[in-house]
């Protein structure tokens, strides 16, 4: 492993009880040294620093205590009258005049770097947190403590696996009682626990306690419930000045799903580099347009000036008007199908509560809210306000006369239902006004312009001859609904009139027509 962001091992020699490794001397001070310099043991808002130079006068200081009287001296200067160490400047000069976020961002993308190294020859690291990044005298983060790698093609065992377990990734998690395989991708989750807890000086996930099956079920349930949502809002309350392009790398790295991460770490580097270089990010979804302006006025400064950036304003406004309303167009076509969709799942789950045989009244009660709750999603108590509806106009034209359809049967069933709930009960007045909600409902089926079902009148006549005991039909049988040439042909017609000969008792007949409506 020999990478300009990896520490060198010279040697390995047994010293019983000890086993030393031998290293280049680069410095003392690690990404531990230096969160625990600028955070403490509290952080927020209010504490994290604004700028680079935070991170430079850090590993100074870290780089002054570790030094010797002689080794001091060695390092005076007229320049330096406070005796502290003149620290070399190759990538502290970096840090001098960039943001914090900014120098975070470098940080990991050297980070990165030396992983993506150790990935291309199939090493994985396992065990990458801040006390195993070592912040040299130059300020370059160099990987430490490979010790719990492996090489990414053998098989793991359970008792190999080690690691720290605020940085896992939830498969390496797993892994720690035998459910899981940690590849590259959690290194790449690990940094990416390691860069949340630089830009705001606490780690994503609260640690737990318990036994060993316990914490790793915790700990794997808090990762799997992680969005972009809880990740933002956790961002925006740890540093204010993390940008959505960050926290879009953030996610990338932090995904759940290992699937969902940077695939590589020559991916991960990439985008850091893009975003340190202002420019759009490559494998992470860019969400804010007006950061991606931001970028190209800092690429193009000249354009950026106030003639350019008028003239650029008012295209850029035509330009973000027209895909706006596109998208905005787009998104509502999207939701419209989505509700479409959404109803025929449910439709077909209440029409069937509707129709069960021998089913008690609070169940069909049941039944009865949950289709009036998706009738009212497309009409209200007017079925002509179904043409106001927005989702029901951005349909295409068979869809709309299959919700029609759909819309008509439910209002039916309904009527047949409540007149089911009315004959169940004993108490005159909630009887009357069962059957007058029935009629209601019926009179509805009636409204859809393009519904000539037989059985809809027939269910009114049935219902007149219930509510009202002077009416010609209540005194006598109700007669089969009759059937029509142009009603043979139409399967809804046929299957309504199936459905209201059996609520007139006439079960062969029922039985017979809802056959001939399904041949």
């Amino acid at each position: 492993l020999q990478h300009t962001n990896i520490v060198p091992i010279y040697s390995v020699h047994q010293c019983e009880p000890h086993q030393l490794v031998c290293m280049p001397f680069f410095g003392c001070c690690t990404l531990a040294d230096v969160l625990r310099k600028l955070f403490g043991t509290t952080a927020g808002p209010s504490v994290v620093p604004r700028s680079g130079a935070a991170l430079l006068s850090t590993v100074a200081d870290r780089a002054a205590e570790t030094l010797t009287d002689s080794q001091l001296g060695s390092h005076l200067s007229t320049a330096n009258p406070s005796g502290q160490r003149l620290v070399p400047r190759s990538a502290l000069e970096r840090l001098q005049d960039c943001s914090y976020v900014e120098a975070c961002l470098w940080l990991a993308a050297e980070i990165a770097a030396g992983l993506a190294h150790a990935h291309q020859l199939g090493i994985v690291h396992r065990d990458l947190k801040p006390a195993n990044v070592l912040i040299t005298d130059d300020g370059r983060p160099m990987l430490l403590d490979f010790n719990l790698s492996a090489d990414d093609n053998d098989a793991v065992r359970e008792d190999e696996v080690g690691g720290t377990l605020p940085y896992m990734a939830p498969e390496h998690l797993r892994a720690l009682v035998g459910n899981g395989r940690p590849d590259a991708r959690s290194d790449i989750y690990s940094l990416g626990v390691v860069l949340f807890e630089l830009l705001t000086g606490t780690r994503p996930f609260m640690d737990c306690q318990g036994s060993v099956n316990q914490v790793v079920a915790k700990l794997v349930d808090e990762r799997q419930q992680l969005t972009r949502a809880s990740l933002r809002a956790s961002l925006e309350e740890g540093n204010r000045f993390v940008s959505p392009a960050v926290m879009s790398i953030l996610y990338r790295c932090l995904a759940p799903d290992p699937r969902l991460r940077y695939q590589s770490t020559e991916e991960l580097q990439e985008d850091l580099q893009r975003q340190l270089n202002h420019r759009t990010l490559r494998y992470a979804p860019e969400p804010s347009v007006r950061e991606r302006i931001s970028k190209w006025a800092r690429r193009h400064p000249r354009l950026a000036s106030a003639t350019g950036v008028s003239a650029a304003a008012t295209v850029l406004l035509i330009l973000s008007t027209t895909a706006w309303l596109a998208r905005g167009a787009h998104v509502a076509r999207l939701t419209a199908q989505q509700e479409w969709n959404d109803f025929q799942t449910k439709y077909q789950t209440v029409r069937l509560a509707l129709r069960q045989p021998e089913v008690q009244p609070t169940t069909l009660e049941q039944g009865v809210a949950a289709a009036r709750e998706q009738f009212r999603r497309y009409a209200s108590a007017d079925p002509a306000t179904l043409s106001q509806h927005a989702g029901y106009r951005l349909l295409n034209h068979t869809q709309q006369e299959t919700l029609q359809r759909e819309l008509a049967e439910l209002a039916f069933l309904l009527a047949s239902a409540e007149v089911q709930l009315a004959r169940s009960t004993n108490v005159a007045p909630v009887r009357e006004q069962t059957l007058l909600e029935a009629r209601s409902w019926n009179h509805r089926a009636s409204l859809f312009g393009s519904i000539n079902w037989p059985a809809i009148g027939w269910q009114r006549e049935d219902l007149l001859a219930l509510l009202d005991k002077d009416h010609p039909r209540a005194a006598q049988p109700t007669a089969p609904v009759e059937l029509t040439d142009a009603t043979t042909k139409d399967f809804w017609a046929m299957y309504t009139a199936g459905v209201a000969r059996y609520d007139q008792g006439h079960f062969r007949d029922a039985v017979t027509t809802l056959r001939h409506a399904v041949d």
